[in-house]
C-alpha cells in the first residue's frame, strides 16, 4: 500500500469517529479485527483473496461483525472492500491507533533490554517517563542480548541509553583517547 493512501483512509475514519464521539470504540474494534487477521490464517487469506468477489466479502464481513462492531467500523470495512483496500487494513489500523494515541496525549516509545523486563518494572518506568515528559508514555518492550545489560529507551527522537554495551564503549574510548 502506498503509505499516504493508508494515512488518508485512517485520518478520514479518525476524523469521522471523533465527530461521532466513537474514536475510542473504533480504536478497540480496529485493533481486534487487525489482531484477528494477524492471528487467524483463514482471515488473512480471506482479506487477501482476489478470487472472492466484493459482494461476497461484504456479506461475510456482515456475518462476522454485525452486532459486534459499531456501524461506523462496519461501514468502513465495506468501504475498504469497495475500494479494493481490504488487504491494507493492518496499515490503516496502525495509523489510526497512532492518531488516537496522539489525541489522548499518549506517546509510544520503545524499550530495549538485554533480558525480558517484568511488567511491574516496565510500568514503573512508564510512570517515571510520563512524569518527566508530562505526557502518558506507553513502552513497547523488546529484548536485544547484544546490549549485555541495562536498557535503551527511545521516545520520538529522544534516546536514553543506559546499556552496559554503551558504557563499555565509552570507557574504552576514554582509555584509548586518554
Amino acid at each position: 500500500m502506498n503509505g499516504q493512501v493508508g494515512k488518508r483512509y485512517a485520518r478520514a475514519l479518525f476524523e469521522l469517529a471523533q465527530e461521532k464521539g466513537e474514536s475510542a470504540q473504533v480504536a478497540v474494534e480496529l485493533d481486534q479485527i487487525a489482531n484477528l487477521a494477524a492471528t487467524v490464517p483463514e482471515m488473512a487469506a480471506f482479506l487477501n483473496s482476489k478470487r472472492i468477489g466484493r459482494e461476497e466479502k461484504k456479506e461475510s464481513i456482515t456475518q462476522l461483525f454485525r452486532g459486534k462492531v459499531s456501524p461506523l467500523t462496519l461501514n468502513f470495512l465495506y468501504l475498504l472492500v469497495d475500494k479494493g483496500r481490504e488487504v491494507d487494513l493492518p496499515a490503516v489500523e496502525r495509523y489510526f491507533q497512532k492518531l488516537w494515541r496522539e489525541s489522548q496525549g499518549i506517546v509510544e516509545g520503545e524499550l530495549t533490554a538485554a533480558v525480558p523486563m517484568a511488567e511491574e518494572e516496565k510500568a514503573r518506568l512508564e510512570t517515571e517517563l510520563s512524569r518527566g515528559l508530562g505526557r502518558q508514555v506507553r513502552l513497547v518492550a523488546r529484548v536485544d542480548t547484544a546490549l549485555l545489560g541495562g536498557l535503551v529507551v527511545k521516545i520520538g527522537d529522544r534516546v536514553i541509553d543506559g546499556s552496559l554495551r554503551t558504557r563499555l564503549e565509552r570507557l574504552r574510548a576514554e582509555m584509548v583517547g586518554g
